[in-house]
């Protein structure tokens, strides 16, 4: 899909690039460690309210795996069982 069709203004596009100035990372390690569950769960379930709740228009299509598949491969060397995400149980 042309960029410009899916983001005509690149109002989105421009979001993302500011957003690229605070790692979300530390919070999400945070927490997951304060439940006791595995990061990659947190963010998976960070996305999966992002999604659902309609802030973008998203439902589960190419542009929803696209962002998650791209996450996962990032983090392919963690363990899913690790709670900081660092391949450690």
């Amino acid at each position: 899909m042309d960029p410009e069709t899916f983001d005509p203004d690149g109002r989105f596009r421009a979001a993302v690039a500011a957003s690229l100035a605070a790692d979300p990372m530390p919070t999400f390690t945070e927490l997951a460690r304060n439940l006791g569950v595995a990061v990659d769960d947190v963010v998976h379930y960070a996305l999966h309210r992002w999604a659902a709740a309609g802030s973008w228009p998203t439902s589960p299509t190419r542009q929803t795996r696209a962002i998650w598949n791209g996450y996962a491969a990032s983090s392919r060397s963690c363990s899913p069982g690790s709670p900081e995400g660092t391949g450690e149980a």
